[in-house]
């Protein structure tokens, strides 16, 4: 009995023996892929860091300080950037980098070979922008590892792996930083504030906004044309009031400021004059001339629908205007007449800067003469269309959307008119 159940067991191991000799290079493939699978993943996640980080580099390039597109210089600090990683124990050294089209839209990045922006771009709503594949607005990097070893693989062949990972990061839109609590009214730029979701502001128009109260017989300085804001952006805007003290506070600032906003909601705000705060934009603009020269100062500022509310009226976007003069105190004598301005852009290219410059003491000349050519030059015009009268406590500005800065952080905001000065990684 004992040797027949002593004989079966010996049968059925013999069995198994059978099938472990047959599963066994099954067995002995999925241990090797897994191996493998497992260092392609590393590798792969690797890959795709390098990708995000050349991708963020190069898009950081795209725009120079002025907004102008770089593509060699986008491209070329993607591939620096690319090269510092490091996957599977070997420094990249295989990469791609592409300039092209990000639509929010659709989600699809389209590679192209300009090197040049797209012409009058500004003037695009944006939802049509969004879909125009001529507009540069992105950089992809793509990292590949054509040769990542295989270790167990190799006994069925396999001596690589290729490996490879793609990112592209995106220059949106300013998402609504200004750095100055001075708030343009939309009409005085001709911004459609009848259309919330794609305004279009006009680049370079010339405008006079004025800081007082009285009126002339024939034109109002004080219509529409600007308002001071605290910034005050929640439910306690309608009933907290933008007073001189907190303005003098806020405006002492010149320009450094950040603050960020959300747009369409109320903005706490004053169309009255403001004494104090205008003496610490007069002192900015002073400064801001002491150390750079006879060149525009370069401020981005929030844009309200004036016509909604004088105390919180609702915040439209923004935009960076070039302030070309401001006056503290009228003279008799006209005797703060602009004698040399820069021009940010040139009437004929539409790109170049130029110098405008005026004698008020040469012959045929005079203060008079000076203040009109710099105000037709210029093209600053009041409230009611007519040439910018010179006024105590006024501002000169243009809007200028060719010039405009990169600042704040990518958004789908084309309301703000302005390139955001950090991308942002989209896919």
């Amino acid at each position: 009995m004992n040797s027949k159940i002593t004989k079966k067991i010996g049968n059925e191991s013999g069995a198994v023996a059978i099938y472990v000799a047959i599963l066994l290079p099954v067995l002995l493939m999925v241990a090797a892929f897994g191996i493998d699978i497992n260092h392609v993943f590393g590798v792969r996640n690797e890959l795709q860091n390098a990708a995000d980080a050349a991708a963020l580099a190069g898009a950081m390039e795209l725009n120079d300080i002025n907004g102008v597109l770089t593509v060699e210089d986008a491209k070329l600090e993607g591939e620096r950037v690319a090269k510092l990683h490091s996957a599977g124990g070997q420094a990249v050294s295989e990469m791609v980098i592409q300039t092209g089209h990000w639509s929010n839209t659709t989600g699809i990045f389209t590679p192209s070979e300009n090197d040049t922006q797209l012409e009058n771009w500004q003037d695009i709503p944006g939802d049509l922008l969004d879909l125009d594949t001529n507009f540069i607005n992105a950089v992809r990097a793509q990292t590949t590892r054509s040769d990542s070893p295989a270790f167990f693989a190799k006994i069925f062949g396999i001596d690589s792996l290729a490996v490879t990972n793609d990112a592209v990061a995106w220059v949106g839109f300013n998402e609504l930083t200004v750095n100055y609590p001075y708030a343009i009214c939309a009409d005085t730029i001709g911004w459609d504030d009848n259309n919330d979701d794609v305004p279009d502001p006009e680049c370079n128009v010339g405008s006079a906004s004025n800081d007082r109260n009285n009126k002339d017989d024939d034109y109002d300085p004080t219509s529409e044309t600007s308002m001071w804001t605290n910034l005050v952006q929640d439910e306690m805007c309608s009933e907290i009031s933008t007073n001189a003290n907190e303005m003098k506070e806020l405006t002492a600032t010149c320009g450094d400021g950040a603050w960020s906003l959300n747009k369409l909601e109320p903005t706490g705000a004053t169309n009255g004059e403001v004494v104090p705060a205008f003496n610490n934009m007069y002192q900015c603009w002073e400064n801001f001339r002491d150390n750079n020269g006879d060149i525009p100062w370069q401020l981005v500022l929030p844009v309200v629908d004036c016509d909604d509310s004088n105390t919180c009226p609702k915040l439209l976007g923004a935009i960076q205007v070039s302030i070309v003069w401001m006056i503290d105190q009228e003279g008799p004598n006209m005797d703060y007449v602009p004698t040399e301005m820069e021009h940010p852009s040139d009437p004929d290219a539409g790109t170049q800067a130029w110098t405008w410059r005026c004698d008020p003491l040469s012959e045929g000349q005079s203060p008079e003469t000076c203040w009109a050519e710099f105000v037709d030059k210029f093209g600053l015009k009041d409230v009611s269309g007519d040439p910018a009268a010179y006024m105590k406590r006024s501002v000169y500005f243009m809007t200028t959307c060719m010039e405009a800065e990169p600042e704040g952080n990518s958004s789908f905001n084309p309301a703000s008119k302005i390139l955001a000065k950090y991308p942002k990684l989209v896919e």
